[in-house]
């Protein structure tokens, strides 16, 4: 199916892109975003949360992965997209243990990414010719090339926690003022072991989401283990349950303010 899908979309880019390039460029990204979505993805919407978590999550990576392979394909045919796409579907099919990020991470990173790619491909190649802007060397071009690629491997496994950290949205003011709505934390993945008092810890909870709170107490139990009680610096209380080892994710070693600002904002503005 996927030879299939790039063929046809190499023929068609390259048809329809002879006179008004950038134009045939978005229709058939738009047309095969549509294709890749399931339909029943498309009516188990939940209205507010779920529609924006579907536009985030689903709907623009999957243009922006089209928008990409669709460029390659109207640069060099259908074997450049196939080997891009060829190569997203094997990440994750031979890593079926990955970490459930939230959806504004996921929309985060399958947008930004093909965008980026995009963005450097067009910077070297004319999609009007398919030949390289300028007279840069073939050999500063490989390097270019592996560079970019190694990056954005290393960000795809870095945010899908592949590594022994990953980042966080601060998605509430429950800790002000040492984390803020909108800054992105940098998780590291310890043993709850080594948590000590007063570190700021991400934790599940039954309700499926993620809190960073920070630690105030540790209680032993009876059979040698150890619980956490948290609470938000913001907060007057406690939080009301414990936090058993297993629910933790990690804890906070790093703070970048605001990164990830715009995604509180359109989530509160969709959510009331």
């Amino acid at each position: 199916m996927l030879f299939g899908m790039e063929f046809s979309r190499a023929w068609l880019v390259n048809n329809l892109g002879k006179k008004h390039t950038f134009l045939a460029l978005a229709f058939v990204a738009i047309i095969f975003t549509l294709l890749s979505i399931p339909l029943t993805q498309i009516t188990g919407i939940r209205p507010e949360v779920g529609s924006i978590s579907f536009i985030n999550s689903s709907l623009l990576p999957s243009l922006a992965e089209n928008l990409l392979a669709t460029f390659l394909a109207l640069l060099g045919g259908p074997i450049p997209a196939l080997i891009y796409r060829g190569i997203l579907q094997a990440f994750w099919w031979f890593s079926p243990v990955l970490p459930d990020l939230p959806w504004m991470f996921k929309g985060l990173i399958g947008t930004a990414l093909p965008i980026v790619g995009l963005v450097v491909i067009n910077s070297l190649y004319s999609p009007q010719t398919g030949r390289k802007k300028g007279r840069r060397a073939e050999s500063g071009s490989i390097t270019g090339w592996i560079i970019t690629t190694v990056a954005a491997v290393a960000i795809i496994w870095f945010a899908v926690g592949l590594f022994p950290f990953q980042p966080a949205l601060v998605g509430s003011g429950s800790m002000e003022p040492k984390m803020h709505a909108g800054d992105v934390v940098i998780i590291a993945k310890v043993p709850a072991d080594n948590i000590e008092l007063g570190d700021i810890i991400q934790f599940r909870v039954p309700e499926e989401i993620t809190i960073m709170h920070r630690v105030i107490e540790i209680q032993e139990t009876e059979g040698g283990g150890k619980l956490f009680i948290t609470k938000g610096d913001a907060n007057d209380e406690p939080d009301s349950e414990p936090v058993m080892p297993d629910n933790v994710v990690g804890k906070a070693v790093m703070t970048i303010p605001k990164v990830g600002w715009a995604s509180v904002v359109v989530k509160q503005f969709f959510t009331g």
